[in-house]
C-alpha cells in the first residue's frame, strides 16, 4: 500500500517563484526516501506539502489512500499522523528535553501519567535519559537533533518527514542518528522521507533516492 501518492503538485510563492512544478511521488508503507538535489529545487517545500505546514496551489496529495490535499481540500497538519524534524529542530529554548516530549504528548490530550512514561521510553530509544532534564542551549549538536527525532517520533506517527537532519553533524553521528531512524521503521513499519544534500557512510540497503532539479520554470 502506498503510504504517499503525490501527484502534478505545484507551489508557487507570492514573490513569484516557482517551488514546485508538477512533481510526482510516491512512498510505499514503511519505505525509507531520501530526497536528493540543490538548494531550491523544492526539496523542503515538498515535505511541508506533504506534512499540511503549506498548502499547493495545484495537484494532489494522498496519505493511505485519502486525499488530504488538493483544490479545496486541506486537512490539517494535526490530523494526518505524520511527524516533522525541522532543519532549524523548532526546540523550545526554556524547556528541558523531558518537558519538550511531553508538551507533545499534553497537547495531544495524554494524560499526566501517559506522558511521562512516552517522554522516557523515547529518551532511552535516543540515548537521552542522563539529559532528560537540560534544555537544548545545554545540549550538544548531536543530542539536540536525537531529541528533535523523538519529539518527531512520541506521536506514533505512520510517516516521518526529516528536513536536513545529518546536517553539520560528523559522518559518524549521522550514520548514528539514521541507525536510530531504520530501528524505528523496523519496528513499527514507518515510512520516512529525508531531505538531504549528503549521503551520510552506513545507509545500508533498500534506501530509494530520488534526484531532485531546479523547476523548469524557476525564476
Amino acid at each position: 500500500m502506498l503510504a504517499v501518492r503525490c501527484r502534478g503538485l505545484c507551489k508557487v510563492w507570492p514573490s513569484g517563484v516557482v517551488a514546485l512544478d508538477g512533481v510526482d511521488l510516491e512512498v510505499g508503507e514503511g519505505e525509507p526516501v531520501i530526497l536528493m538535489g540543490p538548494s531550491g529545487a523544492g526539496k523542503t517545500t515538498l515535505i511541508r506539502l506533504v506534512s499540511g505546514l503549506e498548502r499547493l496551489d495545484a495537484g494532489e496529495i494522498q496519505l493511505w489512500g485519502e486525499t488530504v490535499a488538493a483544490r479545496g481540500v486541506h486537512l490539517p497538519a494535526r490530523k494526518r499522523g505524520v511527524g516533522m524534524v525541522f532543519q532549524d529542530l523548532a526546540l523550545w529554548p526554556h524547556l528541558s528535553a523531558r518537558a519538550q516530549l511531553e508538551l507533545v504528548q499534553k497537547r495531544e490530550g495524554t494524560g499526566r501519567k501517559e506522558r511521562r512514561a512516552a517522554a522516557e521510553r523515547w529518551l532511552e530509544r535516543v540515548g537521552l535519559q542522563a539529559r532528560a532534564g537540560h534544555e537544548p542551549g545545554r545540549l550538544s549538536g548531536g543530542e539536540r537533533r536525537r531529541l528533535a527525532l523523538a519529539r518527531g517520533m512520541i506521536g506514533c506517527p505512520r510517516l516521518l518527514l526529516l528536513d536536513e537532519p545529518f546536517a553539520e553533524l560528523p559522518s559518524g553521528q549521522a550514520g548514528e542518528l539514521f541507525e536510530m531512524i531504520r530501528l524505528e521503521r523496523n519496528r513499527s513499519g514507518l515510512a520516512t522521507i529525508v531531505v538531504s544534500h549528503l549521503l551520510p557512510e552506513g545507509l545500508g540497503d533498500g534506501i530509494r533516492i530520488i534526484p531532485m532539479a531546479m523547476p523548469e520554470s524557476y525564476a
